[in-house]
Parts: structure tokens; sequence; C-alpha cells
């Protein structure tokens, strides 16, 4: 017999993209260690089962083992907030569950360093307008103890959440850029008013020169047009690392071919 699962509670989820910042190696360093987590425990769950037959489950985990290992030979997991610990041992806990309730789902695997991508704060930490505080602990040595390492990480906040703030996930893509996720418990809907109107936009490119050519005022025409005659032009997002590009270039082409730094 199947066990009732329990309804998951609506909540909503705003995303902000971390600005680029000397500090965000940490975040770095953070899901690199989480990723070390997920690895252990992920193979002492299958140790388990291989000896008894069963899972540990996350509460023999959570609260002997992982204490445990704080204290004594994963010392250096302890400047990580705990409750961003037990998310990942929850998270191997509830993947289990799933491999086992839903045919669609496998078996939860080891990761690489690098491709272990979130981490949850559930605590130990702060939102304000722009910018996000995590309280990290770093080793005091004159106390011979750990102390709180508050470190603050601004984000483009380009618009505001609603309702009451639940938890926060730190994300980090494919490309190395780091996400900020805000999840509230608003399930409030906006219903916008329809006005009975209709537009429609002509996007029509004449050739790639187009795009780049321009003049004293602007460009030669317009990228996208509206049905009401207002005229948009080409945001030319790829100039924007033009300046980038050229170094790089200039950079590259003083190498010598074959060398250690072509």
């Amino acid at each position: 017999m199947k066990k009732k699962r329990k309804k998951k509670q609506r909540r909503r989820t705003y995303k902000y993209q971390i600005r680029e910042q000397p500090q965000n190696m940490r975040l770095g360093n953070m899901l690199d260690d989480l990723c070390d987590v997920h690895n252990h425990f992920l193979k002492l769950e299958n140790r388990y089962y291989r000896r008894y037959g069963k899972y540990a489950g996350r509460y023999r985990l959570q609260q002997p083992h992982l204490t445990k290992l704080l204290e004594r030979t994963h010392q250096h997991w302890t400047w990580i907030p705990r409750d961003t610990l037990d998310a990942v041992i929850i998270r191997i806990h509830l993947s289990f569950e799933n491999f086992f309730d839903v045919p669609k789902f496998g078996r939860p695997k080891h990761k690489k360093r690098g491709k272990y991508r979130s981490a949850k704060f559930q605590s130990a930490y702060l939102l304000e307008e722009g910018r996000v505080r995590i309280s990290f602990k770093e080793w005091d040595e004159p106390s011979q103890s750990f102390k709180f390492n508050k470190r603050w990480f601004s984000f483009h906040q380009h618009r505001d959440w609603k309702g009451g703030v639940r938890y926060i996930q730190i994300l980090r893509d494919a490309v190395g850029t780091y996400w900020l996720y805000v999840v509230t418990d608003d399930i409030s809907k906006e219903v916008l008013p329809a006005t009975g109107e209709s537009v429609g936009a002509d996007n029509v490119i004449q050739g790639m020169d187009l795009v780049y050519s321009q003049t004293k005022s602007g460009m030669k025409d317009a990228f996208l047009t509206l049905s009401t005659g207002e005229k948009i032009q080409s945001p030319q997002f790829l100039k924007q690392s033009l300046k980038e590009l050229r170094s790089l270039n200039k950079a590259f082409s003083r190498k010598v071919v074959g060398s250690n730094n072509w």
C-alpha cells in the first residue's frame, strides 16, 4: 500500500541575477563542498542498503551522523549553514522516495564538482533591496572556534516580490552565472483588464548590415515596427562585449602557434 503523498503548498518564485563580484568565489566553493556532501551521503545510503536491505533515511543521517562528521572528520563543512547541509540530505531522501513510488524517476546519482547547481537557505540570510546577506562561518584562531562571517551579495532586483519569503536558493548555471531564487507564499493572481484592442509587430531585417549600420541620429531603419506606428531600435546586445573581444583577439595574435599559452 502506497503512502499518501502530501499536497505541495502553492508558492511563487522570483528569479534575480546575482551581479559579478569577487565574493562570488565563495558561492562556488560552497556548491563544490555541497557536492562532496551529496556524494558522501549517497554512498552511505547505498552501503546501508546493501548491508541491511533498507535505506537509512533522513533522520538517521541528519542528527547523529552529520553532527558527528562536523565535530570529527569533516570540520571543513562547518562553514556552511547547517540548514543548507540538511537540505542536501533531504533532497537525497526525496529522490529515493520518488525512485520507489514514481516509475518515471531514476535512481539518485553521484555528481561531479561543478555539476552541483543549487543551495537552499531557510535561515542564515537577510534580504534587502538589491542585496542579500548570507551568514557563513570561519575558524577563529584566538578563540579556537567557528564564528559567523557575514557576506553581502548584490543582485539585479528588476521587480519586487510579493508575500512572505519562505526560503531562498542560490543557483549556478552551466556558464557560471549565479542566480537568486526568492520563494514566497504569495498565491494571488494578477488579472489584467481586457482592452479589446489588437496590436501587430513587423520585424524585417534586409541583410545583416542593417543591424550595424548607423547614422548620426541612430539607425537607418527600425528593428521593430508596431501597428501603432512606434518604431523600436535594435538593442545590439552583442556590442556589449566588443571591447573585451578586441583585447582578447590582440592578445591571441601575439602568441606563438603551438606554445603553452596558445
